[in-house]
C-alpha cells in the first residue's frame, strides 16, 4: 500500500510539474486582442468594364470572403508565428490579433511589419540566436503568394511620399489638385522617400489617416465617409520597386497612365484608431554558472545544508525558463525548477522571478532517493552581455528537505534582442541592406534573387545567410500514462502478462540536449537525462514491449544519469552543399554531400541505424517497441538504451555507408556496460540510398549485424534438459557459459506519399539460435505504418498515426517455450505458438507550438507469441513538451 501511494505521488507530482509547463508554453502563446486596434482599410478601385458596382467591389475587400485569409490557412498562422517570436514592428507585444478572418490587404500590412522587422535583424550581425531558416524560408513564400498586395501597398505609400498634403481648411467637395504642385515624376530620394522603404505598421496607419485629409493624384479617391466626390486627374505616379531599400530613377515604373477624365465618387478609407506605441523587445538570455548553497533546517537533502552549486537558465521564452541545479556535499540533490521570469529590456537591470518545480535528493541511490515539490524564488542581474549574478531561495515543501539560499555567477551563452549584444539596428537608408539577402533556401545550390517587379524576371543574385551555430540547448520532457483492462487467459506463466487490469503504470523522462563546437567541424554533445517508470506487469509478457519510453531498470524513484556524451567530427569533401537546421543533438552549419563523419563516445545505436522521419520515438510518435527500429536488430545497449562506441559514415551524395561498433553489456540486458570492445561486442553496417519517387523524397536501408558474446543457446539448455531426464524446465541461465555469434539482417523504407502523408516500413530477422542478449524477445519482424498531418482537417499541427506489426521466433526459442522455459521477457509455461500481431493508432493534438497531448491505443492479438492468452489491449495518455 505503501509503494502504491508513493507511486501516486511521484506520478501525480510529474504531471503536475508536466502541465504547469504546458500550460506556461500555452498561456504565452494564447494571442492578447485587446492591446492592439488593427486598421480596418477600405480601398475604392476603378470600376473596370463588366465588374460589379463600387460597393461590391468593398465588400469584397472587407468581408470573409474566399480572397479573405482564414486562422486556418498555412499563410494566416505562419505570419502568427513570425509576429510572435520576431514582435514585428505593429506589434509590441509580440500578438498577432486576431483570431479571425482578415483581408489580403490587412495582411499585408502586418506582413510588411515584418518584413521590416527581420531587415533589420539581418543588418546587424548578431543573428545566430535571432533567425530561423524555416522562418526566412516562410517570409519568402508569404512574399510571393501576397505579391500583389504588398506591391499595392509600397505604391501607395510611395504616393504618400510624393504628394503634397492639401490644408484642412482648403478641402472642400469640389477641391481640385493643384497640377503645378504635382511631384516629379523621377525625384532625388529624400529623407521622406527612405522612410518609406523602413516603414512600420505604425507609419502604415498614419499614412492611411493622412489620406483621408489629402487629394492623392491617382486614380483613386480618399475622403471621409460621406463626402461628396472628389475630381482628381490621374497621374503617372513614382512607385519603388518591391524590396529596394530606396527610390530612384532606375527603380521607377509608372503604375496607372495618364488621364484628364474625372474620377468617380468612391468610399473612402476610414482613419484608424491611434496604434499603440512600440515597445522595446524583452531581453531573453540564458546562462551556465557556479556558487554556493546556504541552507538551513534540512535533514534529507544538500538543500538544506551548505554545500556546491552549479547551477542553470535555460530560457523557454522571453518570460518562463526551467533552472536545472545541482548541490553536491554529502549528499547530491538536482532541482528542476520551472519559473515565470519578469520582462527587463537588457543588461544592468534587475529581473526578479518566481516558480515551482521538482527537487530528487540521492538521486543516484534507487534506495535512498526522495522526491519533492520546490518552491523558488529570486533575482538575475546581468552585469553585461556575457557575465549575470544571481540570488535566489529555494523551499522544500513536504520531506524536510529545507530551505537554501543560493548565491552564484553566471556565464550568459545565449540571448535575444532587447539586449546590447544583439539588439538590431535599422539599416542605413540607401544601404540596399534587404530582407533577400537571407531569403534563400539553405538547402538549395541556387542563388535567391531580390523581389522582381510584377511581371519581370528577378536579375540579381542575392547573398546566401545561413546561420552556424556555436553552441545551443535544447529540452523535452515526456510523461506516459498506460491504461490495460483485463483480458482472457486459458493458463498463465512466471513471466506472462497480467491477465488484470492494471491502471497504475506510467513512465516520464526529461532530458537536456546541450552541444558546443570545440574546433572547425568539431561538435561535442552531452544529454544528462532523468526517468523513472513502472511499466504494465513489470515489463513481462510481450514479445514487442507496449512502452518505448520503459527502461529494462526502471524504479520508482527518479534517477539521474548520464545518457549521452559524445564528439562527433566531420570532413567535408565537397559537392553540393546543404544545411542542416539546429535540433538535439545538432549544431545548425552547412555541410557538404561528400563528406566523412565520425562519432564516438556514449550514445544510442539507433542514433545513427535506422533513423526514420515517421517513426523511431516514443515520446513524439509511436509507443510499441516494434515501432521503434528494425524488430529484430539486437543492437549493443543496457538496460537504459544506452552504450559506447564509434561509427564512421561516408556520405557520397544519395549514397550512405555507415560502419560501427558498439559494447554490449556484461549480462544480458544488463544494466552494465562491458567495455571490452575487442572481446564483446556489436557490429553493425548500413547502407542508405536517397531517392525521388513520383515527385516525392524517400530513403531505402539496409543492416547487417553481428553480436559476439557469452550468450545461451535455446538447443543448449533443451539438450541439457533432456540430458537431465526432462526433470523441470530447461533454463539458458544454465548453459549461458561461452562465447557465440548472432549475426541478423534488415531493411528499412520510408517514401512520402504528399506533403501531408508519409509511408513506413521495416523487415527485420535474427538467426534465432541464441537468446537476444539486449533488447527484446523479437527474432523474425515485419512492421508498417502512415504517418499523417492534419492539414487535411484544418489542425496542421496534429498528427495521426496508424502502424501494424508481425513479430515471431524461432523454432528453437519456441521448443524451449513449450517446455516451460523462460526467455528475459516472455514465458507462459506453456506455448500454443503464432505471430504476435499489434496494431496501434495515436493522434498528436498540438496544444502550443511546443507542447503535444497524445492519445494513443494498442490491440495486441497472441501476447507473448500464444493464442492461448489474449488479446490484450492498452490506453495511453502521453504529454510532450520540448524547447
Amino acid at each position: 500500500m505503501n509503494k502504491s501511494c508513493q507511486s501516486l505521488l511521484a506520478s501525480s507530482t510529474v504531471f503536475t510539474t508536466m502541465l504547469f509547463v504546458s500550460t506556461a508554453a500555452f498561456a504565452l502563446e494564447t494571442p492578447v486582442t485587446s492591446e492592439i486596434i488593427e486598421p480596418q482599410v477600405m480601398l475604392s478601385l476603378k470600376k473596370s468594364p463588366g465588374s460589379n458596382s463600387q460597393d461590391n467591389l468593398i465588400a469584397q475587400e472587407t468581408s470573409a470572403s474566399p480572397g479573405s485569409v482564414q486562422p486556418t490557412d498555412w499563410a494566416f498562422q505562419a505570419l502568427q508565428s513570425l509576429v510572435e517570436h520576431y514582435s514585428c514592428e505593429g506589434y509590441p507585444n509580440a500578438t498577432f490579433p486576431p483570431n479571425q478572418a482578415i483581408t489580403r490587404n490587412e495582411f499585408a500590412i502586418a506582413l510588411n511589419g515584418c518584413l521590416n522587422r527581420m531587415n533589420k535583424l539581418i543588418a546587424t550581425t548578431a543573428t545566430v540566436n535571432t533567425l530561423k531558416k524555416e522562418d526566412l524560408v516562410n517570409i519568402q513564400k508569404l512574399k510571393q503568394a501576397f505579391k500583389v498586395e504588398l506591391t499595392q501597398l509600397w505604391e501607395r505609400n510611395a504616393m504618400t511620399a510624393n504628394t503634397p498634403s492639401v490644408p484642412a481648411n482648403q478641402s472642400s467637395p469640389t477641391t481640385k489638385p493643384n497640377a503645378d504642385k504635382s511631384p516629379e515624376l523621377n525625384p532625388k530620394p529624400d529623407a521622406t522617400q527612405k522612410q518609406v522603404s523602413d516603414n512600420s505598421n505604425a507609419h502604415f496607419q498614419s499614412q492611411v489617416t493622412k489620406l483621408a485629409t489629402q487629394i492623392p493624384e491617382k486614380e483613386t479617391t480618399v475622403a471621409p465617409m460621406g463626402i461628396q466626390q472628389l475630381t482628381a486627374k490621374r497621374k503617372t505616379v513614382a512607385v519603388p520597386a518591391p524590396g529596394t531599400a530606396e527610390i530612384s530613377a532606375d527603380k521607377l515604373q509608372p503604375s496607372f497612365p495618364t488621364s484628364d477624365s474625372p474620377v468617380s465618387q468612391t468610399p473612402a478609407i476610414v482613419p484608424p484608431a491611434t496604434p499603440t506605441p512600440a515597445k522595446k523587445p524583452k531581453y531573453k538570455f540564458s546562462y551556465l554558472g557556479i556558487g554556493a548553497n546556504f541552507g538551513a533546517g534540512g535533514q534529507t537533502s544538500a538543500l538544506g545544508a551548505t554545500s556546491f552549486a552549479a547551477f542553470s537558465k535555460f530560457a523557454l521564452s522571453r518570460s518562463f525558463s526551467i533552472r536545472p541545479t545541482l548541490l553536491v556535499n554529502q549528499d547530491t540533490t538536482v532541482l528542476l525548477p520551472v519559473t515565470y521570469d519578469f520582462p527587463i529590456e537588457g543588461p544592468g537591470h534587475v529581473a526578479p522571478y518566481f516558480g515551482l518545480g521538482l527537487q530528487s535528493s540521492s538521486p543516484f541511490s534507487a534506495a535512498r532517493t526522495k522526491s519533492d515539490l520546490l518552491l523558488t524564488a529570486g533575482i538575475d542581474y546581468p552585469i553585461n552581455s556575457h557575465l549575470a549574478l544571481t540570488a535566489g531561495v529555494n523551499l522544500g515543501t513536504f520531506n524536510s528537505s529545507g530551505v537554501g539560499g543560493l548565491l552564484g555567477l553566471a556565464y550568459i551563452f545565449n540571448t535575444a534582442p532587447g539586449s546590447e549584444s544583439s539588439a538590431p539596428s535599422a539599416p542605413e537608408p540607401g544601404t540596399g541592406t534587404t530582407m533577400q539577402q537571407a531569403e534563400k533556401d539553405p538547402g538549395s545550390r541556387q542563388d535567391a534573387t531580390s523581389a522582381p517587379e510584377p511581371g519581370t524576371k528577378p536579375d540579381q543574385p542575392e547573398k546566401e545567410h545561413h546561420i552556424t551555430e556555436n553552441s545551443n540547448a535544447h529540452f523535452q520532457g515526456t510523461f506516459i500514462y498506460q491504461y490495460k483492462p483485463g483480458f482472457y487467459a486459458l493458463y498463465s506463466g512466471a513471466n506472462s502478462l497480467s491477465k488484470t487490469a492494471e491502471d497504475l503504470t506510467y513512465s516520464y523522462s526529461f532530458t537536456g540536449f546541450f552541444g558546443v563546437r570545440l574546433w572547425q567541424d568539431g561538435e561535442f554533445y552531452l544529454n544528462p537525462e532523468i526517468s523513472s517508470s513502472i511499466p504494465p506487469s513489470g515489463l513481462l509478457g510481450l514479445g514487442s514491449l507496449s512502452n518505448g519510453e520503459d527502461q529494462k531498470s526502471g524504479s520508482l524513484a527518479p534517477l539521474l544519469y548520464l545518457a549521452r556524451a559524445f564528439l562527433r567530427q566531420t570532413w567535408n569533401l565537397g559537392g553540393e552543399k546543404t544545411f542542416v537546421e539546429s535540433g538535439q543533438n545538432q549544431l545548425a552549419k552547412d555541410v557538404t554531400s561528400r563528406r566523412l563523419v565520425l562519432t564516438v563516445g556514449k550514445l544510442s545505436e539507433t542514433d545513427l541505424y535506422g533513423p526514420n522521419r515517421f517513426t523511431g520515438s516514443p515520446r513524439t510518435q509511436f509507443f510499441n517497441y516494434a515501432f521503434l527500429s528494425y524488430g529484430a536488430f539486437d543492437y549493443g545497449s543496457n538496460a537504459r538504451g544506452y552504450t559506447v562506441g564509434a561509427a564512421l559514415e561516408y556520405f557520397l551524395d544519395k549514397w550512405t555507408f555507415r560502419v560501427g561498433r558498439f559494447a554490449l553489456t556484461t549480462t544480458s540486458n544488463g544494466p552494465t556496460i562491458d567495455y571490452g570492445l575487442f572481446d564483446h561486442y556489436n557490429d553493425a553496417i548500413e547502407i542508405e540510398r536517397s531517392y525521388v519517387l513520383a515527385g516525392q523524397p524517400g530513403k531505402l536501408r539496409l543492416l547487417g549485424f553481428r553480436d559476439h558474446a557469452v550468450m545461451a543457446s535455446f538447443d543448449d539448455a533443451l539438450n541439457l534438459w533432456r540430458a537431465n531426464g526432462k526433470v523441470g524446465v530447461p533454463s539458458i541461465t544454465d548453459v549461458r557459459n561461452n562465447e557465440k555469434d548472432q549475426y541478423g539482417f534488415g531493411i528499412g523504407l520510408e517514401q512520402s506519399l504528399g506533403s501531408d502523408v508519409g509511408l513506413f516500413a521495416f523487415g527485420s530477422w535474427n538467426d534465432g539460435r541464441t537468446e537476444n542478449y539486449n533488447y527484446t524477445d523479437i527474432q523474425s519482424s515485419f512492421a508498417t505504418g502512415l504517418s499523417i498531418q492534419g492539414n487535411g482537417w484544418g489542425r496542421p499541427r496534429d498528427t495521426l498515426g496508424l502502424g501494424y506489426a508481425l513479430d515471431g521466433i524461432g523454432s528453437s526459442f519456441r521448443q524451449y517455450l513449450a517446455a516451460g522455459g523462460l526467455g528475459t521477457f516472455i514465458g507462459d509455461g506453456k506455448l500454443n505458438y503464432n505471430p504476435e500481431n499489434i496494431f496501434e493508432a495515436y493522434y498528436n493534438l498540438s496544444v502550443t507550438k511546443s507542447t503535444t497531448l497524445g492519445f494513443d491505443l494498442q490491440y495486441i492479438i497472441n501476447p507473448g507469441y500464444n493464442s492461448d492468452r489474449g488479446p490484450a489491449t492498452f490506453l495511453g495518455l502521453r504529454i510532450h513538451t520540448e524547447f
